[in-house]
Formats: structure tokens, sequence, C-alpha cells
């Protein structure tokens, strides 16, 4: 299907929604993946983090971005369940139009490697409920930011306010 067709279906996608829907799945991804982690898992998540914090520091921000990305798929992985990896996939594939719409923050960028680590540690250590809280309050924040960033640059000219929420804050995304 042609990259047109889904920038059209993404319009028709609020933040409000795709934020919602993140929660809804990483948190069944992270008690599936938690139950069922290893080590290996635990150094292969790590390895993931490491090489998105290397991209960010040589300014590579499509490796970085696509690593980040990639974080969500490897937790899927380890979840054993192909829908579930199917769907945080397609997710993840709306999500990439957003942040290539509105590029994250240094102060996003620098979270959201925090925060991978922490949920890392988090589940490696059977804290799985707390590693939900912390996932969702990470993508709602970035939600918020996003939407923010998307608010700063359209008072500037620019364009893709249109992507969020007819241009404004949706407080259904926070």
């Amino acid at each position: 299907m042609p990259v047109f067709a889904d920038i059209l279906r993404l319009s028709l996608v609020e933040v409000s929604e795709l934020t919602r829907t993140r929660v809804l799945l990483e948190s069944v991804v992270i008690q599936e993946a938690g139950a069922l982690l290893k080590p290996a898992d635990v150094a292969l998540l790590h390895k993931n983090v490491d090489e998105a914090e290397q991209f960010y520091k040589q300014g590579e921000v499509e490796l970085r971005v696509a690593a980040n990305l990639d974080f969500h798929m490897k937790l899927a992985r380890v979840a054993a369940s192909p829908v579930l990896e199917l769907n945080v996939g397609a997710v993840l594939k709306l999500l990439s139009y957003y942040l290539e719409a509105i590029p994250p923050t240094a102060e996003m960028v620098e979270g959201t490697l925090a925060g991978h680590r922490q949920l890392i540690e988090l589940m490696a250590t059977g804290q799985v409920l707390e590693a939900v809280a912390l996932n969702r309050q990470h993508i709602e924040t970035v939600s918020r930011k996003l939407i923010l960033c998307a608010e700063e640059d359209a008072d500037k000219g620019l364009p893709a306010r249109h992507l969020f929420d007819d241009g404004g804050i949706d407080e259904k995304a926070v």
C-alpha cells in the first residue's frame, strides 16, 4: 500500500487515540513479557537502549528513533504472542509518522532512554505492575510533549498542526 494512503489514514487517528491504544496494548505486552523475561532478554533490551543512546550521541536521529521503536517490538517478542507483536508493530508505525512530523526534543529523547532503562530494571526484578505504570506515564508524557511541540511549530507557521487533535491539546491524551 502506498505511503500516501497510510498518511491519509493517519490523519484520522488523533494523538489521544494513539496514546490510549499504546497504553492498553503495551500494558498487556509488559505483563506478558514480564512473566516470560529471561536474562538473555534483559541483555538484549539493554543492548537496544545502549545502541539508541549511541545513535543519539552521534546525532543519528533516524537510527535512534528506529532503535527506540524497536525496543517496544523486542518487548512484544518477549511476550511470545505473534498477534501482540503485529498489533504493536501497527501502532508503532502510526507513532513513527508523528515522530517524523514533529521530532522529539532532547528532553524527550533523554527521558525515553532513561525510561526504557528503568522499565527493564523493573521487569527484571519482577516489578511488572510498576513497569506498566512507568510505561503509561512515559507514553502520556511523550504524547503531551508531541502535542505541545506541534502547537509551537504551528505558532511559527510550520505544517503538521492538522495531525494533532484538531490543532489543540486534547485532554483525553493526558
